[in-house]
C-alpha cells in the first residue's frame, strides 16, 4: 500500500490535475462503496487476501473479477487496488420514455506504476 507521500509522488509523475486528484482521493477513501452480491444473483462474494493492501479485497465473482484482482496482485505493476468504486451518476432512457438516474460502480480503482485506472471486469463474449 502506498504512503500518502508516495501517492502524491505518483500523481506528480503522472501530471494529474488537482481537481482529478481530489476526485480520485474521494473515491479511494469511500471504497468499497457498495456491498457486493446484493443485486448480483449469479455471482458469489469472494474474499481475496491482498499482501499489497494488507487486507481482504471483496469482489463479486469467484472467476472473472477474482482472477483479475489476483493477476494485478502478482504481476508487479499494481501498487494499490480499491474495490467497488462509485463513479458517476448516469442518466438512462428506456424505450417507453422513462428516465432514471443511477450511480455506476466500477469493479476497482487501481494505482499502477505508470497510470491510474478504473477497472470493470467482464467476460469476453
Amino acid at each position: 500500500m502506498l504512503s500518502n507521500s508516495d501517492r502524491q509522488a505518483l500523481y506528480d509523475s503522472l501530471q494529474t490535475p488537482d481537481a482529478a486528484r481530489e476526485e480520485i482521493e474521494r473515491l479511494r477513501l469511500a471504497s468499497p462503496m457498495k456491498s457486493v452480491g446484493k443485486s448480483a444473483l449469479t455471482n458469489m462474494v469472494t474474499y481475496l487476501w491482498s499482501r499489497m493492501m494488507g487486507k481482504h479485497l471483496v469482489c463479486e465473482s469467484r472467476t472473472c473479477e477474482a482472477l483479475c484482482f489476483m493477476h494485478l496482485e502478482h504481476q508487479g505493476k499494481a501498487l494499490e487496488i480499491y474495490p467497488q468504486v462509485q463513479m458517476l451518476r448516469v442518466e438512462r432512457h428506456s424505450v417507453n420514455g422513462h428516465r432514471t438516474t443511477e450511480p455506476i460502480t466500477c469493479d476497482a480503482l487501481v494505482f499502477m506504476v505508470d497510470r491510474i485506472v478504473f477497472l470493470e471486469c467482464k467476460y469476453e463474449r
